[in-house]
Order: C-alpha cells, then structure tokens, then sequence
C-alpha cells in the first residue's frame, strides 16, 4: 500500500469521528463525495486547478478538527440531541 492510500484512510477516519462504528462510515462517504465534486466545483471557479482539489479540502478537515469534536459522527450526534431537546422544551410549553 502507498502512503498516499495510508494518509487517506487516516483522514476518512479523522473526518467521520474516532470512537464509533458509524464515524468512519461517514468519514468515507463525506471523502469520496468531496473527491468527486471539488474538482467539479474548483474546476468551474478555477479551471487551471480543477486537479489540486486538496487545496480546499486541506482547510475543510482543518475546520472539522478544530470545531468538530469527535468528526462528523460527533456534529451529527449533538445536533440529533439538540433538535430532540429544543422539541420536547416546546411540548412543555
């Protein structure tokens, strides 16, 4: 195995979330959608680096890991929580 396929495995598993099952499931999917539509993206705002979409995915997992914690997997987790708690306070109501 190359490093490159090494590195990406640590960022699917960094990007989904350390600590659950689901994590790097969703660490994967959210890579290989970022994979497929950066460069489609890059390319329509900057044609010439259509092929280096690592330049905005770099600052993407950046920002997953400072405000993120525990990878999308956690985000999707405290959001779930929240939602469900901002709906039974209104029931109470």
């Amino acid at each position: 195995m190359h490093w490159t396929r090494s590195g990406e495995l640590m960022i699917i598993i960094i990007l989904g979330g350390l600590g659950t099952l689901a994590g790097p499931l969703l660490g994967a999917i959210a890579f290989l959608l970022l994979e497929e539509f950066l460069p489609v993206l890059l390319g329509s705002l900057a044609p010439a680096y259509a092929e280096n979409w690592m330049i905005l995915f770099g600052p993407l997992l950046i920002m997953v890991v400072l405000f993120g914690r525990g990878g999308l997997s956690g985000m999707i987790g405290r959001w779930y929580v929240a939602r469900n708690a901002a709906g039974k306070g209104a029931d109470r109501r």
